[in-house]
């Protein structure tokens, strides 16, 4: 009942256009698929209730009640990703909990970066004008940078770019991330 509002939410930015979330409806199912993998090795480490994996339940609890009465959908995903890898733990204990590691972890890629992105892509900003920068002036063409703006005054062919939050590039390396991690848990050893 405390996290319907964050599946509802979340459901709405995975569909977004301009949070560029859509490989958000494939995490969880890679998630599922990394457990289901390994089930023989969850059913063998099992092993007796661990009190500190209990401490971590209560704690995500706490967390996950907090974000429902301040409706704050990452606090939620945070506590139910927390709740996925710590109840395992409460259960069966340090063995059971080191196989969820990865399931847990990779959940954390559906929580959207809308709210990162101003204070994080800025200096992403930054590199890709001074890059650009350089390679224009390079090339011949007489650019200057203010900022993250750039301004051409060759006669004839002026023109002014500003780069914004959303050409940082942040977004499409985290979901590059996202594909990457699965492709590595999934293929190295």
């Amino acid at each position: 009942f405390n996290y319907q509002g964050m599946f509802k939410y979340t459901a709405y930015l995975f569909n977004h256009p301009l949070e560029d979330m859509s490989h958000g409806w494939v995490v969880p199912f890679v998630s599922l698929f990394a457990m289901w993998k390994q089930r023989r090795e969850l059913w063998s480490a099992k092993g007796l209730p661990n009190w500190i994996g209990a401490v971590f339940v209560a704690f995500f609890l706490a967390v996950a009640w907090f974000g429902g009465r301040g409706e704050q959908t990452r606090i939620g995903q945070v506590s139910l990703i927390g709740l996925v890898w710590a109840i395992p733990y409460a259960f069966w204990g340090s063995g059971v909990e080191r196989l969820m590691r990865f399931p847990a972890a990779y959940l954390l890629f559906t929580i959207p970066l809308s709210s990162l992105t101003s204070s994080v892509t800025i200096h992403l900003r930054l590199a890709s004008v001074v890059m650009a920068t350089g390679i224009l002036n390079g090339f011949g063409m007489a650019v200057e940078r203010s900022g993250t703006a750039l301004f051409s005054h060759i006669p004839g062919s002026t023109f002014n770019v500003d780069v914004a939050d959303p050409c940082s590039g942040i977004r499409s390396l985290f979901a590059m991330m996202t594909l990457m991690a699965a492709y590595a848990y999934f293929t190295q050893q």
